[in-house]
C-alpha cells in the first residue's frame, strides 16, 4: 500500500509470511481455533479478512493457506451455529470487534464473517447460513461484493453432524437441534490462556434457543472470584469430582496441571450420533471420567457418565440453563 517507501516490497512479503504462519498456528486444519475459544476465532478472522481485502485492492493474491483456513473456520462456525445465529460461548470472550463497521444492536459478527467469506470464497453454502448481506460486509467489499453475494445461488442445505477431531468438538445436528460436545484441549500452548476447564461439557440449542449453555466469561481483569468461577468446572455442563476443578488455575490467564481429553469413539448415521470421550483431570485422585453422548435424531439426547478408578468420591453432575428457561 506504500510502494514509495524504502524496502516496501520486502516488508510486504515479510508481513504476508508472518500472517500466514500465525493463521496456520491459530486455526487448526479442521477450522477449530487453537485457543479453544470460539469468540477468538471471529477475532482472528476479522484481522485476516482486513489484510486479505487490503491485499486484493493492491493486486496481491492471498497465499493458499488463507483460503484453506478461512474455509475450514467457516465450516466450523456453520456447524456449531443454530438457526438464530447463536454459537456456544466456549472459552474466553471479551466481545471485541477488530473494526465494528456495523452499529446495529443486533449485528451478528459470526454471520457477517460467513457473508464476507461467501464472496471471497465464492461459496453459496456459506451464503445460505449467513442468510443476508450485512453492513459490515458491505463496508469491506462494496457494491461489487454485494453483486457477487446476490449472484450466488441460494441453496438451502442440511448441515451434517461432524467430529472436529483435531480441535476436539463433536457436533450433533438435526433440523431443530444443535449439540456441541467438548472433548478437546484446555487451551493454546503451555499457558492455555483463554481456555476454561470444561472437558466433556456439552451445550444444546433447540429451535434456535439455547437450552444447555456455557455461561461464558464474565470479566477478565475485574472479575475477582467470578473470573475463576466462570472458568471453573462447576460453571460447565460436566462432572465435578470431590469439589475440585479438572485443571489447576494459577492466575487470570495461567494454568498448571491440565486435564487431557481424548475422543474414543465417534459415529454418525441418519438415525443417531454417538460420541464417547474421557479426560484425565482427576487421575491424581485415582479416577478417569468417561462420558458417552447419544443423539437419537431428531429429539432425544442421552448422556452416560462412567468413572474408572478406585476409592470413595463425591460426584456432582451440573446442568446450566439460560435465564427464563422453563
Amino acid at each position: 500500500p506504500f510502494p514509495w517507501l524504502p524496502s516496501a516490497d520486502k516488508w510486504r512479503e515479510t508481513g504476508l509470511k508472518i500472517l500466514s504462519r500465525e493463521l496456520e498456528r491459530q486455526i487448526y486444519p479442521d477450522g477449530v481455533p487453537a485457543e479453544q475459544a470460539i469468540h477468538y476465532l471471529a477475532f482472528i478472522l476479522d484481522f485476516n479478512i482486513l489484510a486479505w481485502r487490503l491485499a486484493e485492492l493492491n493486486g496481491i493474491s492471498p497465499p493458499s493457506i488463507w483460503y484453506e483456513r478461512l474455509g475450514a473456520a467457516c465450516d466450523f462456525i456453520s456447524c456449531v451455529m443454530d438457526e438464530q445465529g447463536n454459537v456456544p460461548a466456549i472459552g474466553d470472550s471479551d466481545d471485541a470487534w477488530v473494526v465494528r463497521l456495523d452499529e446495529s444492536p443486533d449485528a451478528n459478527n459470526f454471520r457477517s464473517i460467513l457473508a464476507t467469506a461467501a464472496v471471497l470464497l465464492r461459496r453459496p453454502d456459506l451464503k445460505s447460513v449467513a442468510k443476508e448481506w450485512d453492513e459490515k460486509s458491505h463496508w469491506l467489499l462494496g457494491e461489487s461484493g454485494r453483486a457477487t453475494f446476490d449472484s450466488l445461488p441460494a441453496r438451502s442445505h442440511a448441515i451434517p453432524s461432524r467430529a472436529f477431531e483435531r480441535g476436539g468438538y463433536c457436533v450433533m445436528r438435526s433440523s431443530k437441534r444443535v449439540t456441541v460436545f467438548d472433548c478437546g484441549p484446555l487451551g493454546y500452548l503451555s499457558i492455555a490462556a483463554h481456555g476454561h476447564t470444561d472437558a466433556l461439557s456439552l451445550t444444546v440449542s433447540v429451535d434456535g434457543l439455547p437450552l444447555l449453555i456455557d455461561p461464558g466469561t464474565y470479566a477478565y481483569h475485574e472479575g475477582g472470584e467470578y473470573r475463576d468461577y466462570f472458568r471453573s468446572t462447576r460453571a460447565h455442563n460436566t462432572i465435578v469430582l470431590d469439589g475440585r476443578d479438572q485443571s489447576e488455575m494459577l492466575g487470570l490467564f495461567l494454568w498448571g496441571r491440565k486435564a487431557v481429553a481424548e475422543l474414543l469413539h465417534w459415529e454418525t448415521t441418519d438415525e443417531y450420533d454417538l460420541a464417547i470421550a474421557e479426560h484425565d483431570g482427576y487421575a491424581n485422585l485415582g479416577v478417569i471420567h468417561r462420558r458417552g453422548v447419544l443423539f437419537y435424531k431428531p429429539d432425544w439426547i442421552i448422556v452416560w457418565d462412567f468413572f474408572v478408578g478406585h476409592g470413595e468420591h463425591s460426584f456432582e453432575q451440573l446442568w446450566h440453563l439460560p435465564p427464563g428457561c422453563r
